[in-house]
């Protein structure tokens, strides 16, 4: 683990990597499920929270580099699925432009069973 931040600390200027912010990001961004979850271990709150400079977050991140299993666990500790990005873009925007079509079924399924619309929606 130790290595894997050290790696992060001189790889987040390099191009491809500048948007992202903390440590959870880049481990979505390549789809490292254990890191992400020994990351989460710790103040699972702030973590899923942290917007990089772009406004994406963690699910952004994973969500966009088609990790389901990285998408699914952030989603279990509390990852807000509704948060846009500066572009406007929810995870499941970016999920759908880059064609991760399980991320996609995923997203789709927990905000149809969050926000079911009635008849009067």
């Amino acid at each position: 683990m130790h290595l894997q931040l050290e790696a992060f600390k001189h790889s987040k200027d390099s191009e491809g990597f500048r948007d992202l912010a903390t440590p959870l990001h880049f481990a979505c961004y390549n789809g490292h499920t254990t890191i992400v979850e020994l990351l989460l271990q710790k103040d699972v709150d702030l973590q899923v929270a942290v917007q990089s400079k772009s406004l994406n977050t963690a699910l952004h991140f994973a969500s966009m580099e088609g990790h389901p299993d990285v998408v699914k666990l952030l989603l279990e500790k509390g990852a807000d699925p509704h948060v846009q990005n500066k572009d406007l873009h929810t995870p499941l925007d970016l999920a759908c432009i880059k064609g991760h079509n399980e991320i996609v079924a995923m997203l789709s399924l927990l905000l149809q069973y969050l926000f079911p619309q009635t008849p009067f929606s």
